[in-house]
């Protein structure tokens, strides 16, 4: 076994500018030559789920009771169970997306991806008594104020919570004054709030599926995406055809739908607002550069060659198996103590790519097997 560190290969790159062979299946090529070709939210899709990493959102509840006791969600373990549970049924969506609907459609051009990688943590759940917020949800039309106000109050100027419960999280706002469901978000791309009212009514009525169903949708925006029905809002992706209310199961649909499937299309755009390219709520996204995973090694194998057209963090380490190739055209980075192991026959080819550890300091190098 050869192992080589990435601080004496990019010297060596210094010496011998263009292609490198050290009589190993590497082939590296400075970034500093080429422009990031990593700018398309296409290539963020993940067609090869496993090639992926997961990325989990940090998430909390903030549940805005009435002084009443009335009409809201309490702290009682039922009521925490159905919270707790509305996240493990979005996590069992997310890994297990159904194909887009109507199936065999010639409008729909988006191949089936089964697995999102995108996952939620439920970090918190909090519990206020305001009467101003709670009612402000009993209203029609627009309520983002009140929630601008309670996550102004309740999270920005709140002592009691951290630097990364303030501004790492994503802040879910839950009403339960509100006969119907419904939701909205802080802005396209946004990190600072969702929120949503009826929920309350939903988990008396015994029906869950009101509020994952408009979760899934208003995480979608949140995600950088838009609706997506009718002639008037099928214009930010074209994979997925045009259909009225009621005829696909986009999630970026609406109601009467069924709000379960995504799109390629889609799925890059989110994760290439994960990734953090565009708007913020890449700071949710739960990374630690400093700490290896060795369960959460990613594999590439089956023969053939491998293309990475998108940034990626991995959580452990990098493995290309015999017959393999693997080509890095934009960031990848490496945790601490992180390895790329290269079997024999299998190659590496990282052009115009960049290989760097996300803590700091030099990752852990390459092994030849």
């Amino acid at each position: 076994m050869r192992k080589f560190h990435v601080f004496s290969l990019m010297l060596m790159l210094s010496i011998f500018p263009g292609k490198l062979s050290l009589g190993l299946p590497l082939l590296l090529n400075s970034a500093l030559q080429s422009q990031d070709p990593c700018s398309k939210s296409i290539h963020y899709a993940p067609l090869v789920p496993e090639h992926t990493p997961i990325k989990t959102l940090r998430i909390a509840f903030h549940v805005f009771t009435h002084s009443s006791g009335e009409d809201s969600f309490s702290n009682d373990p039922l009521d925490i169970l159905f919270l707790e549970n509305t996240v493990d049924w979005l996590n069992s969506l997310l890994s297990d997306l159904p194909p887009l609907e109507p199936q065999n459609s010639p409008d729909i051009t988006s191949p089936h991806i089964p697995d999102s990688r995108i996952r939620l943590h439920l970090d918190t759940i909090y519990f206020w008594e305001d009467d101003y917020v709670h009612e402000y949800f009993t209203r029609d039309g627009i309520v983002r104020r009140a929630a601008a106000h309670a996550h102004k109050k309740y999270v920005l100027e709140n002592p009691d919570l951290n630097e990364i419960q303030k501004y790492n999280t994503l802040h879910i706002i839950i009403s339960g004054n509100h006969p119907t469901t419904g939701g909205q978000v802080s802005g396209i791309g946004d990190k600072d709030f969702m929120l949503f009212k009826g929920w309350y009514h939903a988990f008396e009525r015994g029906r869950p599926a009101a509020s994952t169903g408009i979760f899934i949708h208003e995480l979608g925006h949140s995600m950088g995406l838009r609706h997506h029905y009718g002639p008037r809002f099928c214009r930010q992706c074209n994979d997925l055809g045009c259909y009225e209310l009621g005829e696909t199961n986009n999630i970026m649909a609406l109601y009467p739908s069924s709000l379960r499937a995504m799109s390629e299309c889609q799925l890059g755009i989110a994760h290439y607002h994960l990734n953090g390219k565009s708007g913020n709520i890449g700071d949710v996204v739960i990374y630690d550069p400093c700490s290896l995973d060795e369960e959460a090694t990613v594999h590439v194998k089956g023969g053939g060659h491998h293309i990475w057209n998108s940034p990626r963090k991995l959580p452990g380490n990098l493995v290309i198996h015999p017959g393999t190739t693997l080509t890095i055209n934009c960031r990848l980075t490496m945790p601490d103590q992180g390895r790329i192991i290269i079997h024999r026959g299998g190659r590496i080819n990282v052009d115009p790519g960049l290989i760097e550890n996300g803590c700091g300091g030099p990752w852990d190098g390459m092994e030849y097997r």
